[in-house]
């Protein structure tokens, strides 16, 4: 079992100020204690709060790599980078490695609606992640066990 921080300590570590636990240094030795666990989202958190952009800059072609549109995507919030290169490459490894709906999200962001649409087509039997009229929702008044 890891010997990673809790939900709270984590939290506590993530937004702590002063010498403790607020410096840089501190903020990177948990991000990378994290990465090394594959808690990649965490130790995005970490580093962007150290503004290591380096780190981020690692982890976002990573996430590239395999095909994480949602990890790409935090890592250019991070950097401020509204760039489309490494979405657009992260997209196509998302088709590639069969990850469609992180693929169908990277088209969306990109504007390519075309590809989005081509599928969300291909897996609409699998069950919708796109909500055509909130109207057919049925929501009940109450619940009876």
């Amino acid at each position: 079992m890891s010997k990673l921080l809790s939900a709270i300590e984590k939290r506590d570590a993530l937004h702590a100020k002063g010498q403790k636990n607020g410096d840089q240094s501190t903020k990177i030795k948990l991000g990378e204690a994290f990465e090394s666990e594959d808690w990649i989202y965490d130790s995005l958190d970490y580093f962007g709060k150290a503004q290591s952009n380096d780190k981020i800059l690692s982890l976002q072609k990573k996430a590239a790599d395999e095909g994480n549109v949602f990890l790409v995507l935090k890592a250019q919030r991070f950097l401020g980078d509204e760039s489309t290169n490494v979405l657009e490459l992260a997209t196509q490894m998302a088709e590639k490695n069969g990850m469609i709906r992180y693929a169908i999200s990277g088209y969306e962001k990109l504007g390519d609606e075309k590809n989005a649409l081509r599928l969300a087509e291909s897996i609409k039997d699998e069950g919708s992640i796109l909500l055509e009229d909130s109207g057919d929702v049925f929501i009940p008044d109450s619940v009876e066990e």
